[in-house]
C-alpha cells in the first residue's frame, strides 16, 4: 500500500509544479516466508497482522509480498526537498525517498518525535515551522484516529521516548503557525 501511495505522492508532485522528478514503478513482487524487519518497506502490515495472530492460524497467505521497486527514469536528476510526518506508514515514504535518491533534503517528524530539540515546535514555538516548511514538498500521514480528533480536544494517547505526547498535537502546533502569518 504505502508503494502505490509513494508513486501518487511522486506523481502529485509533477502535476502540481510541472517539475518532472525521479519515478518509481515496480514490474515484480518480492516473496518471503521470513520478511525483513521493521523499517523495511510495508512492513508496518505485515507486522501488524502477525503480531497479533500466529500464521497458522491467520487466513492470510504464508507469504509477505512487496514491490521490486526502480527509478523508471534514472537519467532525471531533479531532487525535492521533502518534510514527511507520520508513523510507520510515513516511514516508508522516508524509505523510498532516501533509497532511490529523489529528495536532496529529507527532514522526518515520527509522530510528534521532531529530528532535534532545535526543530522542535513544542519547545521552540510554532514559529520552527517557518524553518520547517523550507521544504519543495510536504508529506502528512493522516489516519482515521487523526481525522476524527481534529479541530480541539485532541487525544493523547502515550508520551513517546523523549516524553513528547503521540497524538494529534502537532497539527495543533502547525495550525497555530500558518494563522499567526495569515
Amino acid at each position: 500500500a504505502a508503494f502505490e501511495t509513494m508513486v501518487k505522492i511522486l506523481e502529485s508532485y509533477t502535476e502540481q509544479t510541472g517539475e518532472e522528478i525521479k519515478m518509481l514503478a515496480a514490474d515484480e513482487l518480492i516473496e518471503s516466508s521470513s520478511p525483513p524487519g521493521f523499517g523495511n518497506p510495508e512492513q508496518d502490515i505485515y507486522g501488524a497482522v502477525f503480531s497479533s495472530i500466529s500464521k497458522s492460524e491467520s487466513v492470510v497467505d504464508e507469504y509477505y509480498y512487496w514491490p521490486d521497486a526502480y527509478v523508471s527514469n534514472p537519467e532525471c536528476k531533479n531532487k525535492v526537498k521533502v518534510l514527511v510526518q507520520g508513523g510507520s506508514f510515513a516511514h516508508d515514504f522516508t524509505h523510498y525517498f532516501s533509497q532511490f535518491k529523489i529528495s536532496s533534503k529529507l527532514t522526518r517528524i515520527y509522530y510528534n518525535g521532531f529530528p532535534s530539540d532545535s526543530l522542535n515546535p513544542f519547545l521552540k514555538g510554532d514559529e520552527i515551522w517557518e524553518k520547517l516548511l523550507s521544504v519543495d514538498y510536504v508529506v502528512f500521514e493522516v489516519n482515521e484516529q487523526f481525522v476524527r480528533s481534529m479541530g480541539g480536544n485532541s487525544p493523547v494517547w502515550i508520551n513517546d521516548k523523549n516524553g513528547y505526547p503521540i497524538g494529534p498535537s502537532v497539527y495543533d502546533s502547525l495550525y497555530n503557525y500558518l494563522k499567526s502569518i495569515e
